[in-house]
């Protein structure tokens, strides 16, 4: 039922590498991982010494959270709850009022211990499971976690190192099987372990393999007995190689309708390579996409439409395109740029100078339709100089004399604008020359003209030096 690709990404694989054996294990499916359905009893929560049943070790390691806190109606909820990721976002930090991580970081790993040493101790199978990774490093291969696994996949992890991740869990579950491995309770175990070693060659590979398919098959079983699609454990998971490779009592218990936790399929996920957070909110953006119904997206194209058509809208676009400037301000910028690129005055060491601004000239058209009367506002704008100076000027002015006044007065201007533009144009020619002449110059003349202006630089220091002591 599972081929090959499926047992490298989930469930539990021992594998052979350079630097040594390892036993790799990941999701619900494994015997070793916390979300692995396993009651047992323990008494050593923390704040709570009273014997409470637990269906799985992460429903113990929530509880102990719960109690820190001392939240007697979480600590309720946690142990009425059904599902491990349930009890997981119940005791996330985010939900937990009053939460402080040093302090949990101080209690976490023995709390993890405690109860993965009680799951162990409870049921036979468990352990028989867990002795058969003898000779390995165990680790959890989350591509989720770093800190508790690799944060890499079973994929990943038969190439990659292993170093990218705490693995603490896999850290705790090597202690705890050296620990029941020397305990004299569990001989009998342990020299059964160690006589099928001696009878196989790879016994602890070929075990573990067919081991791990069979907590799969199982996974499916609970599935279509909770379902009610069937009515009795037929136990057809436990094969003929089970039967040869493992002892009866190795065997897990036949299967309940009514078990502590509630059952699910065992997931395979191809992991993305890229990082796994990314890929979650990927997905959450494209089921949100697809749960929108057409007739909201038709509705937010219309809007959208509506709002692009509006004048208001049409106005901002105008200002954000040309600015708040007026056309002769955005002319003015427009020469000074095409000025500066023709004479090539931009160097690296340079920044550019703010835009200067002109006065705004009005147009006729625009003056006659804005004030009634023109020829006041032009005598108006006129300086008090200017006034004084023309002694054939009244005030108020007659429409005929201003008129020329002011065409004269333009005239004028131009010219002096005109005068302006040439010698600036003169003066940049001289300056282009001059320029053009130092870079004919050849590199030692340019030296020695350096070294002539520091001399003169320092003889005037001298001097001024020498006038300011007198």
């Amino acid at each position: 039922m599972f081929k090959k690709k499926e047992s490298l990404q989930m469930g539990t694989r021992r594998i052979r590498r350079s630097d040594g054996e390892y036993t790799l294990f990941f999701r619900k499916v494994s015997p070793f991982s916390n979300h692995h359905p396993a009651d047992f009893i323990c008494d050593e929560a923390i704040n709570c010494k009273e014997p409470k049943t637990f269906c799985c070790s992460e429903q113990y390691y929530m509880y102990n959270k719960a109690s820190l806190l001392m939240d007697s109606k979480l600590m309720a909820a946690i142990l009425e709850a059904t599902c491990p990721k349930t009890m997981k976002t119940m005791c996330s930090k985010w939900s937990l009022k009053g939460w402080k991580d040093s302090v949990w970081d101080e209690n976490k790993e023995e709390v993890m211990r405690i109860g993965c040493l009680a799951k162990f101790r409870a049921s036979r199978h468990l352990r028989y499971a867990l002795f058969l990774t003898t000779g390995s490093k165990l680790v959890e291969c989350s591509p989720f976690d770093k800190i508790w696994g690799i944060g890499k996949d079973m994929q990943a992890a038969q190439w990659a190192p292993l170093s990218s991740g705490k693995n603490l869990l896999g850290k705790i579950l090597d202690g705890i099987r050296e620990e029941l491995w020397d305990d004299s309770n569990y001989k009998d175990e342990r020299e059964e372990v160690e006589k099928r070693m001696e009878t196989e060659r790879d016994y602890l590979f070929t075990a573990i393999e067919h081991m791990d398919l069979m907590y799969k098959e199982r996974a499916t079983k609970r599935v279509l007995l909770f379902e009610e699609e069937l009515l009795t454990d037929d136990r057809s998971y436990i094969t003929p190689d089970i039967q040869r490779l493992l002892p009866d009592w190795a065997w897990p218990p036949i299967l309940v309708k009514n078990e502590p936790i509630q059952p699910s399929l065992p997931v395979i996920i191809d992991f993305p390579r890229s990082s796994p957070l990314r890929a979650a909110e990927i997905s959450r953006r494209k089921s949100t996409s697809h749960s929108t119904s057409l007739s909201k997206r038709r509705y937010l194209r219309s809007r959208s439409r509506s709002l692009s058509k509006s004048p208001a809208r049409r106005r901002s676009r105008h200002l954000s395109r040309s600015g708040s400037r007026t056309p002769a301000q955005r002319h003015s910028r427009r020469s000074e740029s095409t000025s500066r690129r023709r004479s090539g005055r931009h160097s690296r060491s340079r920044s550019r100078s703010p835009p200067r601004k002109r006065p705004v000239r009005r147009s006729r058209s625009r003056s006659r339709s804005r004030t009634p009367n023109r020829n006041w506002t032009r005598a108006r704008s006129r300086t008090r100089s200017q006034a004084k100076s023309s002694s054939t000027l009244t005030w108020p002015l007659s429409p005929s004399r201003s008129r020329s006044n002011s065409n004269e007065r333009n005239l004028k201007e131009k010219k002096d604008r005109k005068k302006k533009k040439s010698e600036k144009k003169r003066k940049h020619h001289s300056k282009s020359r001059k320029h053009r002449s130092k870079r004919s110059e050849s590199r030692e003349e340019r030296h020695r003209r350096r070294k002539e202006k520091k001399r003169e630089k320092k003889k005037k220091r001298r001097r001024r030096s020498s006038t300011t002591s007198d």
